[in-house]
């Protein structure tokens, strides 16, 4: 089997995506002297083996590396699907898995997805459903930290309630920033004060990497992303390009993983 070593938290044990093992190492606890890891400016950070470039906006204290680690059981993941597909969905099954290996993984459906239906309910409604979702998976648990994790749509609605819930994080794999008529659903990120992680294909056209950065510069919220490079919305890369690098998917997926491992074991 095929082992990929990655920097980590350092009681994360090692996970498997992809049928790949992933050993998780414990990585350097402070950033170099005199600098903020979170006041990188897009160009600045190297691109790694698979092409993803991230970038950081804000520095907190409460970003510091948890030296002790919470234990897996005191964290919730409360993962929302997209509109095309509910938590069934193979690619919410995957990513699902290998969340787990950071906390409790709750997935649940929208009301929409469960009549049956393929067009989405109403903002409001959504909204709401997340938010029993949520007190549910709380009541089940009791979570000392509760983290958002969203694809498409789920990550939107998770920005909405994590306006109004008190929660820890807010992880968005691939935030449709832009409507297919052009209109922005950029008001959420602007009132949003919950540190927030975007994972972005770069040609994914719900999010213009452009647009999204003049967002977040204005953003009261702490947040970082992650591109990955000729990623689509599904932040899958096309074969062609996988091949030209060498990669697999897997490759990808456990490089994403990593670092939204490093985003949700922050303290």
């Amino acid at each position: 089997m095929l082992s990929i070593i990655l920097q980590a938290a350092p009681w994360c044990p090692p996970l498997h995506l992809g049928g790949r093992r992933i050993i998780l190492q414990r990585p350097r606890l402070s950033p170099p002297r005199g600098r903020c890891p979170s006041t990188q400016q897009p160009g600045s950070v190297p691109p790694s083996r698979t092409g993803l470039l991230s970038y950081r906006r804000g520095c907190s204290s409460r970003y510091r590396r948890d030296h002790e680690g919470l234990p897996l059981s005191s964290r919730l993941l409360l993962f929302a699907h997209g509109a095309g597909a509910g938590s069934a969905h193979p690619w919410m099954r995957r990513w699902a898995e290998g969340l787990g290996a950071l906390g409790t993984v709750e997935c649940f459906d929208y009301p929409y997805i469960a009549r049956g239906s393929r067009r989405p309910d109403p903002l409001p409604k959504l909204v709401d459903a997340h938010a029993a979702a949520l007190a549910k998976a709380v009541a089940a648990h009791a979570p000392e930290e509760v983290v958002l994790v969203g694809k498409s749509m789920g990550s939107r609605v998770g920005c909405h309630l994590a306006c109004q819930s008190p929660v820890d994080k807010v992880v968005c794999f691939g935030y449709p920033l832009r409507t297919p008529s052009g209109k922005l659903r950029d008001q959420v990120l602007r009132a949003l004060t919950t540190p927030v992680l975007f994972i972005q294909g770069a040609r994914d056209a719900l999010c213009p990497l452009e647009l999204l950065d003049g967002v977040r510069k204005d953003m009261q919220a702490e947040n970082e992303l992650l591109v990955v490079a000729a990623g689509d919305h599904s932040l899958s890369v096309a074969s062609s390009e996988l091949k030209r690098r060498n990669l697999m998917q897997s490759d990808v997926d456990a490089e994403i993983l990593a670092r939204v491992t490093a985003f949700v074991t922050r303290r």
